[in-house]
């Protein structure tokens, strides 16, 4: 994996012992986590604040940890330690999302980029789409109320290459063209009926006219109460993306990420999350690179 310091020098190879440039479809789509063989001469570079730009798409990161430990390395019959620098990484473009609010946002009938853009992030937005109404208080963190906001929606933020974010609904992410297809003997199956049972939630609200108002009803799923809610928020609510398969091989596929279609054995699936590993080893004794993905379906 490429890594690149804030001034676009590469970090040399030997000095990445582990990498794993994660994709995902939440409010902060994607994260870079490292170690780096630990070197004076640059644990600035490293420091909380900092600037890593990484993979296939070159994006920038912001370093948000920043800690020295010591990674255990046995040669022969003798174990020696390692001084190594663990960094935890997120899109700078992104990273104001995860701190409190300084101000309150409240947003009503607008894109679903404006409210990203009053929360404090600079991204590129490639897709929009039309949300009813947000609110964050002072204080609070944007990221929560966002996923919230995106379940009521029953939409995505996708992270383009290049760090662009796309807002796509659940639905419109199967009608995408496949990025692959592989067969069903590929991946394995992952089901779990009973935790999504207990997760995936009907619920239902009370209309102005004091007539009840329900979203998609399944008698083995929990029910619960939410005010002023109308029948197109609470259908959302039930319609989730339910990881189906995983695929875990000694292959790199740096290219795929969260929310891209992949089909398998000609069935539709949705990218849920995309990790994409390597590792070099305390020894720097050769790298192994590899991807592992979540696939999921609607619910």
């Amino acid at each position: 994996m490429r890594i690149l310091l804030a001034d676009k020098t590469p970090v040399r190879g030997d000095f990445i012992l582990r990498a794993i440039q994660r994709f995902d479809l939440t409010p902060v789509p994607s994260s870079l986590e490292a170690v780096f063989r630990a070197d004076d001469s640059i644990a600035d570079r490293f420091a909380p604040g900092a600037s890593l730009y990484a993979g296939a798409g070159g994006e920038e990161y912001e370093v948000v940890k920043s800690q020295r430990a010591v990674t255990p390395l046995i040669q022969g019959n003798t174990q020696t330690g390692v001084p190594v620098f663990e960094v935890l990484a997120y899109p700078k473009s992104l990273a104001a999302l995860m701190r409190p609010q300084p101000r309150a946002v409240v947003k009503e009938r607008k894109r679903l980029g404006e409210v990203y853009r009053a929360c404090g992030a600079t991204a590129r937005i490639e897709q929009d789409i039309e949300i009813v109404l947000f609110a964050c208080m002072v204080g609070d963190y944007a990221t929560l109320n966002i996923a919230r906001l995106l379940q009521e929606e029953a939409a995505a933020p996708v992270w383009r290459p290049g760090g662009a974010l796309a807002f796509v609904r659940l639905p419109d992410l199967f009608t995408a063209a496949p990025v692959d297809k592989l067969a069903a003997d590929s991946t394995q199956v992952v089901t779990s009926p009973t935790i999504e049972s207990l997760e995936i939630p009907n619920a239902y609200s009370v209309a102005p006219d004091g007539s009840i108002v329900t979203g998609s009803r399944q008698t083995t799923r929990l029910s619960y109460y939410l005010p002023r809610m109308n029948a197109r928020v609470l259908n959302n609510l039930s319609r989730v993306l339910v990881t189906r398969r995983k695929l875990s091989a000694g292959v790199f596929a740096g290219h795929i990420r969260a929310g891209d279609r992949l089909d398998v054995a000609g069935v539709p699936h949705v990218v849920i999350t995309a990790a994409h590993a390597w590792d070099n080893g305390a020894a720097s004794d050769g790298a192994n690179q590899s991807t592992s993905l979540w696939l999921g379906q609607l619910a």
